[in-house]
């Protein structure tokens, strides 16, 4: 079975942002209004990481009408 993440893009890293303001509505509706206000991680922050290899993007599996989308990011390594 091949890998179900691929190495992510700078064409993704505004989705990324997407995804980090859509994940603090989670933290608003429980009363943690400070980490819902908070900004997401610059895209020159994101790019960097990109360039050490450190964002992934979800690929859609064989057969499925699904797109594929950033899935994930990390700032450590």
């Amino acid at each position: 079975m091949a890998d179900s993440i691929r190495s992510g893009s700078l064409h993704d890293l505004e989705r990324l942002q997407e995804i980090e303001k859509a994940a603090g509505l989670g933290f608003r509706e429980i009363g943690m209004h400070a980490i819902a206000k908070d900004e997401p991680v610059p895209i020159e922050v994101l790019a960097d990481y990109q360039r050490r290899g450190h964002c992934g993007q979800e690929r859609p599996l064989p057969g499925s009408s699904a797109s594929a989308v950033p899935a994930l990011y990390t700032g450590n390594g």
